[in-house]
């Protein structure tokens, strides 16, 4: 079939259009096509393999891309199952935007105020509480038991944090959801187990919870989770050059080059890559956001943030598209020194 065929199938199907309707719109443009044939496509290229998988994908997909135009979707959990022998909890801090697991340990006995308190101390520091978006999967300690409220509702409520609990319709889906992915994480640790450590396992299950996020958000798999996987390659190189002396040696020249004290590479969707700032992965996730609300007030590929106190200068710079970097520095830089720094960040790169 035409390539362009096939993504104007995928296009209207994430636009909510049913199989019958496709195949009308094709036919007024003149192109004839079964119903059978446009299923087939859908199938194939949303990945999914039956008609309520499917539906729950798309469902997902829709809800999410819709409510992380204005929030910043943060999905809470406990896993729970047996790997070699051993009984695991998992408690997971998903961020759903950008698919990434800002937590995933091993925590028996875990309660409410210990739930409360990581909020609190840490990523309600990282992330500005008001624009987050908080889902909640039912799970003890978690769930309210006698009343619709508990500690961690009203500690949402004070803070103000708009909260949903993953009941009724949504809850459905995202069961279905969270069915499929613990079985995929615990059937692939009881795989690992008798040879990694339970950190390394724990690694492991971040990396399949990742890319099932950007399988599911990305809807077409020879599009966008591809893009995905070749940052993901891209990460895994860098990372493991990390203690080379040619990697080393070109972030430390870079930094003195031009002055900077931190450095942060990152992908256009907020994957972190490299970088020296003390949690790269939360702040990589609010650089690409960064870059937009600024572009909105005026465009640009480069901007220079000053503290009020003139202490510290940021800079924040498009190296590709798909590539941005965040630094600070105590200066401002040139036009022309930011022209060479994009050429350097690519060298460095390889881009």
């Amino acid at each position: 079939m035409d390539p362009a065929v096939v993504s104007k199938i995928i296009t209207l199907r994430k636009e909510g259009f049913s199989i019958s309707r496709i195949q009308k719109i094709l036919n007024e443009e003149g192109i004839h096509i079964s119903q059978y044939l446009v299923w087939k496509v859908i199938k194939k290229h949303l990945n999914c393999s039956r008609k309520e998988e499917c539906r729950i994908k798309y469902e997902m997909r829709r809800r999410i891309n819709y409510i992380s135009r204005r929030f910043h979707i943060i999905y809470l959990d406990i896993l729970k199952a047996r790997v070699n022998n051993e009984r695991l909890s998992l408690f997971l801090v998903m961020d759903v935007n950008n698919c990434r697991v800002l937590e995933l340990t091993h925590a028996p006995g875990t309660t409410l105020n210990q739930i409360i308190s990581k909020l609190e101390d840490k990523y309600f520091k990282m992330l500005d509480p008001w624009s987050l978006f908080i889902v909640i999967y039912p799970i003890p300690p978690m769930a309210p038991t006698r009343t619709d409220e508990n500690k961690l509702v009203k500690f949402l409520e004070r803070k103000g944090v708009r909260y949903i609990w993953a009941e009724g319709m949504i809850g459905k889906d995202v069961r279905e959801c969270r069915n499929r992915l613990s079985r995929k994480v615990f059937k692939h640790l009881n795989g690992e187990a008798e040879h990694k450590t339970l950190g390394e396992l724990l690694e492991l299950g971040k990396e399949i919870i990742e890319n099932e996020c950007k399988e599911l958000l990305s809807g077409d798999a020879s599009g966008e989770s591809m893009r995905l996987q070749m940052f993901d390659r891209l990460k895994m190189l860098l990372n493991g050059k990390k203690d080379s002396k040619s990697i080393k040696n070109d972030i430390k020249g870079l930094m003195e080059k031009y002055k900077f004290e931190k450095v942060l590479y990152t992908t256009s969707e907020g994957l972190p890559i490299l970088g020296t700032f003390e949690d790269n992965d939360l702040l990589a996730a609010r650089v690409p956001e960064l870059l937009k609300a600024l572009n909105q007030l005026e465009p640009s590929s480069s901007y220079t943030i000053k503290a009020a106190d003139g202490s510290s200068v940021y800079s924040l710079v498009e190296i590709t598209p798909e590539v941005l970097l965040f630094a600070k520095g105590t200066r401002e830089l040139h036009p022309t020194e930011v022209q060479r720094l994009v050429e350097d960040a690519k060298s460095q790169l390889g881009l």
